[in-house]
């Protein structure tokens, strides 16, 4: 019995954890680029860590580093939650982690794809 337990416990885990759907909208940077020329107030946030930032960040972006703390925190201080937030890291994880954190407290996100990397190579070309 023990047994039966212990395998439905690590089927249910399974099934759980493998549920990769979220309901985060992504943007790419070709249609980023479009809604920075169309949009007057938009709000770019650059979640990466402060050393990352040094490399150089998106102009205008808030930095709100995703690993901080007092992420929440600084968000709510930082970002207007009227207004849709466009957010970025390094490759697109972290900031699909902001974008839920966000989404969850009543934001409009949006995860640009491929982050500052993506960023890089499509300015680069």
């Amino acid at each position: 019995m023990k047994q039966f337990f212990y395998f439905y416990g690590v089927l249910l885990l399974l099934i759980i954890g493998c549920n990769t759907t979220s309901s985060v909208k992504s943007i790419s940077v070709n249609e980023l680029e479009s809604v920075i020329a169309n949009t007057d107030s938009i709000q770019i946030v650059d979640v990466r860590t402060p050393k990352e930032w040094q490399s150089g960040v998106i102009p205008e972006a808030i930095k709100i580093d995703v690993n901080a703390p007092r992420f929440l925190e600084s968000a709510e201080k930082n970002i207007d939650p009227s207004k849709p937030v466009y957010l970025y890291c390094r490759s697109g994880r972290r900031s699909m982690i902001a974008c839920e954190l966000l989404r969850d407290k009543g934001y409009n996100v949006y995860n640009i794809e491929g982050g500052y990397l993506q960023l890089l190579q499509t300015y680069k070309d």
